[in-house]
């Protein structure tokens, strides 16, 4: 093989594994993608399953902490569905020093020394407050996404749950798995 044919072989081999690679690549992010479309819809159904106090006639309120991709699934599903009779009114913040009153208080995984911050005031707010990284509920998250064997699914935390007033349906607890 003459080094014209090896350069052009070489090429072809380089450009072969680039296709590859950017293929990875968008897979892992359809993955991704897909994956914050299931927490929407997880937390969503959520909301069929818990009875927030007193919450009044307005819209029912979702704050995220954090730059999730989980907010455009969020607003998605807002713009179609309701809770009870009430509009669902999704918005986004930086920090929990933003957090206004919500139902329900999502805090992403880059954002979790803010748990400590809000955990409290979620309480006393009758807030749903949701997490997705290693022992939330143990941190005083009330629901927390976990992966196993690839697929998505939640621990919930009977205890934060009660102490944050929100009334829930035993069935919540058959669907995922019970930490205290």
């Amino acid at each position: 093989m003459d080094d014209m044919q090896e350069a052009r072989c070489k090429t072809g081999l380089q450009k072969k594994l680039l296709i590859v690679v950017i293929g990875i690549l968008l897979s892992c992010n359809w993955a991704f993608s897909q994956n914050d479309k299931f927490k929407a819809l997880f937390i969503y159904n959520f909301t069929r399953y818990i009875e927030w106090p007193a919450r009044g006639s307005g819209s029912f309120k979702i704050i995220i902490i954090g730059s999730s991709g989980l907010f455009a699934e969020m607003k998605d599903i807002a713009s179609k569905m309701k809770v009870d009779q009430s509009p669902i009114q999704v918005s986004q913040v930086n920090s929990s020093d933003e957090v206004t009153e919500c139902q329900i208080l999502f805090i992403s995984r880059e954002h979790q020394s803010e748990l400590a911050k809000i955990a409290g005031r979620a309480k006393a707010g009758k807030m749903l407050v949701i997490s997705e990284w290693d022992n939330a509920c143990l941190k005083g998250s009330s629901i927390n996404f976990i992966t196993k064997n690839g697929n998505l699914n939640f621990e919930i935390s009977r205890s934060n749950l009660q102490a944050s007033g929100l009334k829930v349906n035993a069935d919540l607890f058959a669907l995922g798995k019970v930490v205290e």
